[in-house]
């Protein structure tokens, strides 16, 4: 009889057998275009989930150093690719979509990525990072993907510029670990101050607007904008202003476009 475990199993592989098939189209160009398209290379990018344990614990086991991955995929091994869409998928999708708050444009992101290190495997060098290469694309694309659909202003420019030098530390997490931080941080905040900060960071009201909404004093208001920026930044630092950027300002201009 069937147990609870094996139809988990079965529909989180629908899942991500099906995200998968959103990049067929990209990665068909590249294998005609180098005359390897065989079903069983595609075969290999979909069914690792359907692997038993034993052998994904192998495939682990196989390509889970970094320079033997990069050496597999230097190679061109569909497996060592398909285990390296497998490790990463889901991580990456879920950051890029912490960033720009679009599901399916983190998913093109990522695939873009993907097919990025692809097409560039054989010039892999051996110190070559995947995750810290992985991490750093998806931000990048993200960041061209706002530039490319909005005007940047000089503090804009600044943030970015910021950002751009977290993201190059050596901690493939760091940025990661600041949202979250800072997420945080929001959460804990008493009730009447987190709603307060998130109507005027993220709904774009002005202080005027919320004392109007919540019948507050305007002095209230922005006791409860201090208090919130006070404790975002027992977190982060000088790094506040470009993270909350990042999370909201950003994030509302691609939802925008």
């Amino acid at each position: 009889m069937l147990n609870h475990q094996f139809f988990k199993h079965f529909f989180d592989v629908l899942i991500i057998f099906f995200s998968y098939l959103k990049c067929i189209d990209k990665i068909y160009e590249i294998y005609k275009n180098e005359n390897v398209l065989k079903t069983k290379r595609f075969a290999s990018l979909f069914l690792v989930h359907f692997r038993p344990n034993k052998i994904r614990r192998a495939m682990t086991k196989k390509f889970g150093k970094n320079s033997d991955l990069v050496l597999h995929l230097k190679k061109g091994d569909e497996n060592a690719y398909a285990y390296l869409i497998d490790s990463f998928n889901h991580r990456l999708c879920v950051y890029a979509n912490s960033l720009v708050n679009d599901v399916a444009l983190s998913e093109d992101i990522v695939q873009n990525v993907f097919i990025n290190i692809w097409e560039k495997r054989r010039n892999l060098k051996p110190e070559f990072s995947v995750k810290s290469y992985l991490y750093k694309s998806v931000y990048n694309e993200c960041i061209n993907q706002y530039k490319k659909n909005q005007a940047v202003t000089a503090l804009e420019k600044k943030y970015i510029e910021g950002l751009d030098a977290i993201v190059e530390d050596k901690d493939n997490d760091a940025l990661e670990k600041l949202i979250a931080l800072v997420k945080d941080a929001i959460q804990e905040l008493p009730p009447k101050c987190k709603e307060v900060f998130l109507l005027s960071k993220k709904e774009g009201l002005t202080n005027i607007e919320i004392s109007e909404y919540l019948n507050l004093s305007k002095n209230t208001i922005e006791r409860h904008m201090n208090m919130a920026f006070s404790r975002i930044r027992e977190s982060v630092g000088n790094k506040t202003d470009m993270i909350l950027f990042l999370l909201f300002g950003f994030r509302q201009k691609m939802n925008a476009k």
